[in-house]
């Protein structure tokens, strides 16, 4: 957002108050006009302009702000490991984990929920916290392999530009670094996302568990666009596909208040 500048002059004060009540109401207008805004706590004063450009262009390519918006209840399944139900208004959850027959219900924003574990279901305190944890961990990992070119302006996001860079297809993208400040399960991690110059897609990412290494730990292409309802989203992370993916216009709250896969 434009700051404009407060000039002082005695003989002009009532006219230059004037000007300024209109550059704050149209700065105010700009807020409320803006098509991608960012999330209040995203790291605008060291985020660049051309990188806020580049993921406005993103989100628009992938369906737009208020398509992802409206897109209230998301499912996915994580490379056949976790099965996932969003509430993404609500922030509540539910987690299939067929591996060990658990079953996890919880709101990702209060941390309260329940877990059944086989025919077992947890209700003590330092044993269901744990798994709710857990669950936590789960979810805010696979949530951004899955719906990452969304959330580019999140909260303790910061954004910024860097030259363009060969991708594993040996072919230019934009890209840019993406680094964290006191969110997320590890806010030390840092991604270079590589965007299309044609039609803003992200094509690749490069994973670094320390922003200061300069070789990431492994780079993912992000392929295959489908539309889900009414955004786009990329279903191949190189040789692995995210499965099951599937946007509701409605689900049943049972979904998340039940264990009973009945009820889905």
């Amino acid at each position: 957002m434009n700051k404009s500048l407060l000039f002082i002059f005695v003989f002009a004060g009532i006219l230059f108050s004037s000007c300024g009540e209109k550059e704050v109401a149209k700065s105010e207008n700009n807020v409320k006009n803006e098509v991608n805004p960012a999330h209040v706590d995203f790291d605008l004063l060291h985020s660049d302009e051309k990188a806020i450009e580049i993921a406005n262009k993103v989100m628009k390519s992938m369906g737009g702000r208020e398509n992802w918006d409206n897109s209230k209840y998301l499912k996915w399944n994580f490379f056949g490991k976790r099965l996932h139900y969003w509430n993404k208004e609500t922030g509540d959850i539910r987690i299939e984990i067929p591996s060990s027959d658990a079953i996890i219900l919880m709101n990702i924003n209060t941390l309260e929920g329940k877990v059944k574990l086989g025919d077992a279901e947890p209700t003590k305190a330092d044993s269901l916290d744990k798994y709710l944890e857990l669950g936590k961990e789960m979810w805010t990992n696979d949530s951004y392999w899955m719906f990452m070119p969304f959330k580019l302006k999140d909260g303790g996001v910061t954004l910024k530009s860097k030259q363009k860079r060969l991708m594993l297809n040996n072919e230019y993208a934009y890209a840019l670094e993406l680094t964290f400040s006191g969110v997320g399960e590890t806010p030390d991690n840092k991604y270079i996302i590589y965007v299309d110059p044609y039609d803003y897609k992200v094509r690749q990412w490069d994973f670094f568990p320390i922003p200061t290494m300069k070789e990431p730990a492994f780079s993912t292409s992000w392929d295959n666009y489908l539309q889900y309802g009414n955004i786009e989203l990329a279903n191949v992370r190189s040789t692995d596909t995210l499965t099951d993916i599937t946007v509701f216009e409605e689900l049943s709250e049972t979904v998340f208040t039940s264990f009973d896969k009945s009820a889905k």
